[in-house]
């Protein structure tokens, strides 16, 4: 993924961004769906520039906390269709399940109406 394909965007949490991947499209009748990935840090960009300068830069996407690898990102899913998107945040820990279930969603042709009961009915498997 390069840079230029993620986009950085509030989450209507305050001092929360996330970065959005472009995951895959769809069709459903004739119009586009688009499915993202959204990635966002469990700890505030403040927070996180702290544990970057009392670590000397050495926070990369893991903290370490008694010798236990601990994520420091969390993913949802975003769905877009024309004017209408649904955002469901902090879905998973991993990276590799939100995928997953984004996987789903465009094999289903889910739109933004549905996403929030797709996601529901996910979580509860």
């Amino acid at each position: 993924m390069t840079d230029s394909q993620k986009t950085v965007f509030a989450t209507g949490i305050p001092g929360k961004t996330c970065r959005r991947y472009p995951f895959a499209a769809a069709k459903y009748d004739g119009k586009t769906i688009r499915y993202y990935c959204l990635a966002t840090p469990f700890v505030s960009g403040t927070e996180e520039r702290g544990m970057m300068e009392k670590s000397g830069g050495k926070v990369r996407g893991m903290e370490y906390s008694f010798g236990v690898k601990i994520p420091m990102e969390e993913y949802g899913v975003l769905v877009a269709m024309g004017n209408e998107e649904t955002m469901v945040p902090s879905v998973s820990i991993s990276r590799r399940r939100t995928e997953d279930l984004l996987l789903r969603m465009v094999r289903g042709c889910v739109t933004p109406s549905l996403v929030r009961d797709v996601v529901d009915d996910w979580l509860a498997e």
